[in-house]
């Protein structure tokens, strides 16, 4: 159930590739064959494929450990705006956390999609490659949150891109720039300099 108070829809910045926006977009309509939801599959054959649980769209996506890990990777870039991680799917989907200045709240609007987008979508990856090529090593957390963050800074450069005017957008990426995880890994580096004019 989501607050009547909120907008009750899905935020997709239009930089965001086709791919990334897709996989979201297909998580609030259910269109994600997690395990659990292939009935034909034994309930043992139903748990996830990183720990022992049942593996759910909000298992997946919100509490399974894993994913966990790769958002506590990100906290540096988190941790700046005082921003908490939502604690449920619909909260995922359908809201931007708050951030503890509002001066930062319309920039972080913009920059949470994305990274959600590219968190789910390198984490389902990742899931992929265990059910169809096992023979892959299990790259660790911190090795998915640095390549869902290089693909956000992809996202984040184009944006700056097409639309150099985005001052929020820019203070943000400034202030991550400050810290040496966000600074290597997020922030494009058309973000620290001067907008042409």
């Amino acid at each position: 159930m989501h607050d009547n108070n909120k907008r009750d829809y899905i935020r997709l910045p239009d930089t965001i590739l086709p791919k990334y926006a897709d996989f979201v977009y297909q998580v609030m309509l259910r269109a994600v064959k997690f395990r659990a939801h292939l009935h034909w599959l034994d309930r043992a054959d139903q748990a996830c494929l990183f720990c022992p649980a049942h593996e759910t769209y909000r298992h997946f996506l919100v509490d399974c450990d894993f994913i966990k890990d790769v958002w506590s990777t990100l906290h540096a870039v988190t941790v700046p705006f005082g921003v908490t991680l939502p604690t449920t799917l619909s909260g995922y989907l359908y809201a931007t956390p708050k951030t503890a200045s509002n001066m930062h709240q319309a920039a972080f609007r913009y920059l949470w999609p994305v990274l959600r987008a590219c968190v789910w979508f390198n984490v389902w990856r990742v899931r992929n490659d265990r059910v169809f090529r096992a023979d892959l090593p299990l790259p660790s957390p911190w090795t998915i949150a640095v390549k869902a963050a290089r693909v956000a800074q992809l996202h984040l450069h184009h944006s700056l891109v097409q639309e150099p005017e985005q001052p929020a957008l820019r203070r943000l990426l400034r202030l991550l720039a400050q810290h040496e995880w966000p600074r290597r890994h997020l922030v494009p580096r058309i973000a620290l300099l001067p907008p042409p004019t």
